[in-house]
């Protein structure tokens, strides 16, 4: 699952770097003109950084820091709910945002869980 939400951010990076107006617009905050892009590349770097350091972790099997980030990062998706819905943005990008949550939760619950029963059966094993 962090896999996969890495993934999707790095994704959304990579189409937001390369149409800010149109991802944007899609976002439900449409930029008033091309050149007031600032706010897409700070998304996009954001994302990108997440998603690299989630999958170099992932890679590595550093579950704990994995679990670590997923945790911090359940966050911005809330901002960025709140954000979207402070400039009257559309109610389904706000619901995407919010779904995300959900999702870096629940992803974040069944790290946590493995990493325990993985401590639990290598202390019995002991």
């Amino acid at each position: 699952m962090a896999i996969l939400a890495a993934l999707y951010l790095l994704f959304s990076a990579a189409r937001a770097a390369i149409e800010p107006v149109a991802f944007a617009r899609a976002l439900g905050l449409p930029l008033t003109s091309p050149a007031d892009n600032g706010f897409v590349f700070v998304y996009a770097t954001r994302s990108a950084l997440i998603g690299l350091v989630a999958l170099t972790l992932a890679g590595r099997r550093d579950l704990s820091p994995l679990a670590l980030l997923v945790a911090v990062a359940a966050g911005l998706p809330v901002l960025d709910a709140a954000l979207i819905a402070g400039h009257r943005g559309p109610t389904a990008s706000v619901a995407v945002q919010l779904a995300t949550f959900g999702y870096l939760v629940v992803t974040w619950y069944l790290l946590r869980r493995h990493i325990r029963r993985s401590r639990e059966v290598a202390s019995a094993v002991v």
